[in-house]
């Protein structure tokens, strides 16, 4: 083991021997026999001094200054583990018979704890030193409060706990286990945030310094690298044996990664998107979307609508406690705001359709005549009404004060199935078609297009205007004195959000699995962010350099200008300049299919 400054590694034997050797020159600086089996070495934060691990039940405290035995911690069983608390007032230690035996340092006290009925295989402090989970051979997770011993809960699982790891913030920890089952808990309340799975027993997890990556190896013989917001897996690493130890670097670039012949490998990720800040919910994330003036964020949560300011952003992780929230019948569908930013309206999946007024505080029901199915909603340039489209597909006007139906909008020969609107014109899409409206709601264009347009978006200014289908299709039109001209289209996978950055020419697509930024000038793809399951919501700050996403359980937001653009001029050179070997054959397998395998870095090994 590493000393916290880096200049000291510190080993222990099956023969009891105890070795500190220097970094620099790898001499052996001191020798410490115990004759007995050493089955862990662990230092001190502050790197005064190295808890040893001993057979016979004792923890022998070494101190590293002085180069000489401290004093001895006499605990119960036969010690397979020891670890000092970040603050370095705490040790703890588990036993193969279950108990877990804890020390105040600064009473030279025991603290009575808990115990497992079984082995125990793994131990972790909290980085606050609040709290310790231990993980046992009889399946199950138990968190203590270190101050008093006393347990706060236990999580039994459905095999051995093979590991644990914590959050930098202390807020949530991963635990992984022979079950084959990686999960990540509430430390407050124990409550399961998110859980993933592997093809073998899983026996490693990591978390990087920043909190956003998860790392874990086990009998699968590969190294997988989560999202610790969303459990979406970034990439899949193949080793030669089944993997034994991982690190992440302290800057969060780079993971290494060991199996069980013996052989490492560092990988660069610092080029995988990673989002700056999260929301995680309990139910699935339905909707998120920022006010046109930059003041707003409205997020949904099952049936619930969270309005938040985005300057909250940077202190919360977990959904609010307190903060505005309306709730709804069924599950949130669409949140739209009026671009005047004074009134958000919410649909629901069950019909329920409601507007909420930042001037005055009120939240107002519209009495939309059919229940039981979802409503499309938009506002029109100027604010003054909104427009519901339900499943009888007529766009029907309500009055924003009261909530009372003013009328329609208009008859038309075609089911209507979206809305979009800019400041001066409106967008229906239709049925191989897509109707334009000026701001006293009379037709200025007809665009002629197959596909039942299910989504469309117009940029700030209404000069562009994206739609998308069904079946994956992205039409991208520019407004050219009122005649729409298609600038050309894209196929994705099915498609469930779009919008403008607000700022830049730039069209986010939320899909299956990914979220595609695309220029619109050319319609085509310039970066891609990973996502887990359908995103069903995207949105830009009203600075252009925040994209809000929902996926799963999670909101996240990732700055525009971190994000890797797709040079697909340059990829196997971009690709060379971050791997540090070329790829195994088995790599290569993983990663590129039945493409014929070579070597494609020629100034690595």
């Amino acid at each position: 083991m590493f000393s916290p400054d880096g200049m000291l590694i510190a080993t222990g034997d099956d023969s009891g021997t105890v070795q500190i050797i220097s970094v620099e020159n790898g001499s052996v600086q001191d020798t410490y026999e115990f004759e007995i089996i050493i089955w862990d070495v662990d230092f001190r934060r502050d790197g005064k001094w190295l808890a040893v691990t001993r057979d016979d039940g004792r923890v022998t405290i070494i101190d590293i200054p002085a180069r000489k035995r401290n004093f001895d911690l006499q605990a119960f069983g036969r010690l397979k583990i020891a670890s000092f608390s970040p603050n370095g007032r705490y040790i703890a230690a588990g036993s193969s018979d279950g108990n877990v035996s804890l020390w105040n340092l600064s009473e030279t006290g025991v603290v009575p704890s808990s115990r497992h009925s079984g082995e125990v295989l793994s131990l972790a402090f909290s980085p606050d030193s609040r709290y310790l989970v231990t993980g046992g051979a009889d399946s199950v997770a138990v968190v203590a409060r270190t101050s008093n011993g006393k347990e706060a809960y236990r999580l039994l699982q459905d095999n051995w706990v093979e590991d644990i790891a914590f959050s930098p913030d202390s807020s949530w920890f991963a635990t992984v286990s022979d079950d084959r089952r990686i999960r990540l808990w509430n430390t407050a309340n124990g409550r399961e945030l998110l859980r993933m799975s592997q093809d073998g027993f899983v026996r490693e997890v990591k978390v990087s310094a920043n909190g956003q990556w998860l790392a874990t190896t086990g009998a699968d013989r590969t190294v997988r690298v989560w999202n610790a917001s969303t459990g979406t897996q970034m990439f899949q690493i193949p080793l030669k044996g089944e993997g034994t130890v991982l690190g992440f670097s302290k800057d969060g670039h780079y993971l290494v990664a060991g199996d069980s012949t013996g052989e490492v490998n560092i990988w660069d990720i610092s080029v995988m998107p990673a989002p700056i800040n999260y929301l995680q919910f309990d139910g699935f994330a339905g909707d998120v979307q920022f006010s046109p003036d930059g003041n707003r964020l409205a997020a949904s949560d099952g049936n619930r609508v969270w309005l938040l300011r985005p300057g909250q952003l940077s202190t919360l992780k977990l959904r609010p406690d307190q903060d505005t929230n309306i709730t709804l019948d069924g599950n949130v569908s669409e949140i739209v705001f009026s671009l005047d930013s004074r009134r958000v309206g919410i649909s629901s999946e069950q019909g329920n359709v409601v507007l909420y007024d930042f001037e005055t505080n009120r939240l107002t029901t519209v009495k939309v005549e059919e229940t039981g199915s979802e409503y499309a909603l938009g506002f029109p340039p100027d604010g003054s009404r909104l427009i519901t489209i339900g499943a009888a597909d007529i766009p029907e006007t309500w009055d924003v004060s009261t909530g009372s139906k003013i009328g329609t909008l208009g008859n038309y020969d075609a089911e209507i199935t979206s809305i979009a609107t800019a400041p001066d014109v409106m967008a229906l899409g239709m049925l191989d078609k897509v109707i334009i409206l000026n701001a006293d709601n009379e037709q200025i264009a007809e665009i002629a297009s197959p596909g039942d347009h299910k989504l469309l978006a117009f940029n700030a200014d209404g000069s562009l205007l994206a739609s998308s289908n069904s079946a994956g299709n992205i039409e991208v039109w520019k407004n050219e004195s009122g005649v729409f001209r298609l600038v050309d289209s894209i196929r994705k996978e099915a498609v469930y959000s779009l919008a403008f950055n607000p700022v830049e020419d730039q069209l986010a697509v939320g899909t299956i699995n990914n979220v595609f930024l695309i220029d619109p000038s050319t319609v085509k793809e310039t970066s891609r962010i990973l996502h887990a399951g359908a995103v069903t919501g995207v949105s830009y700050s009203a600075d252009g350099r925040t994209l809000g996403t929902s996926s799963l359980k999670a909101v996240q937001f990732w700055d525009r200008a971190q994000i890797q653009r797709i040079d697909s001029s340059n990829l196997v050179q971009a690709g060379c300049a971050r791997l540090t070997a070329n790829f195994t054959e088995a790599q290569w397998s993983n990663l590129f299919g039945g493409e014929q395998y070579r070597k494609l870095c020629s100034n690595l090994p």
